[in-house]
């Protein structure tokens, strides 16, 4: 048997030499096994996740051919609830944003539809043609929001709205006397000075410098 690397004086916590080690493990090793235990409890308590749901009871004979169609009709709507029943959730949202998508005033009437659709069996609500059925009845008992809506809607402008005026353009002014004179030597309205005193201020000379009985 190898010695050990250190010996009992090299001990720096404290503890006699002669301390039971093996109790500490058998402690450690009790613990372990209370924690198993306790974790095997927990996990049989726990129902398994996503269990399929019971399948439904068949018929007897007598319930059968005494009322047959009745019967047939209970298993498949049961048989149906089956399979339906861990995507129903997602059936019935997926069901009524179609409605609410083919509809804008949706929201007008929830609360109407969701008081007939209580009345219902919960899996008729996966159908579309339910919402839709619904909505119509829901319209029909509230006619008086979507006469409001209408008229709401009959109010609102069409297209853009129209264009402000603009800004007006300036009044020409009235020349003067020695102005009038000029127009008068040029032989030129007081129109055409005022056209080419425009022309003149914004540096648009003409080509050439002879001005003489220009028009």
């Amino acid at each position: 048997m190898p010695e050990p690397i250190f010996s009992a004086e090299d001990r720096i916590d404290g503890q006699p030499p002669s301390s039971d080690a093996a109790a500490r493990v058998a402690a450690l090793e009790a613990e372990n096994e209370q924690l198993k235990k306790d974790l095997f409890k927990a996990k049989a308590q726990d129902p398994p996740p996503n269990a399929p749901p019971a399948p439904p009871a068949p018929p007897t004979g007598k319930e059968f051919w005494t009322d047959p169609i009745n019967t047939s009709q209970k298993v498949a709507r049961e048989t149906f609830m089956q399979l339906a029943q861990p995507m129903q959730a997602a059936l019935i949202n997926a069901a009524r944003m179609a409605c609410k998508e083919a509809h804008p005033d949706f929201d007008q009437f929830k609360e109407t539809m969701q008081t007939l659709l209580d009345k219902m069996d919960r899996w008729l609500w996966t159908d579309p043609v339910t919402w839709e059925t619904c909505y119509t009845h829901a319209r029909g008992l509230d006619f008086e929001k979507g006469v409001a809506a209408a008229e709401a809607r009959a109010r609102r402008p069409i297209g853009e709205p129209p264009t402000p005026p603009g800004t007006p353009p300036p009044t020409p002014r009235t020349l003067g006397d020695i102005e009038m004179q000029v127009c008068a030597g040029l032989e030129i309205s007081p129109e055409t000075y005022l056209k080419h005193e425009e022309r003149m201020r914004k540096n648009e000379w003409p080509l050439t410098m002879s001005n003489t009985r220009r028009r």
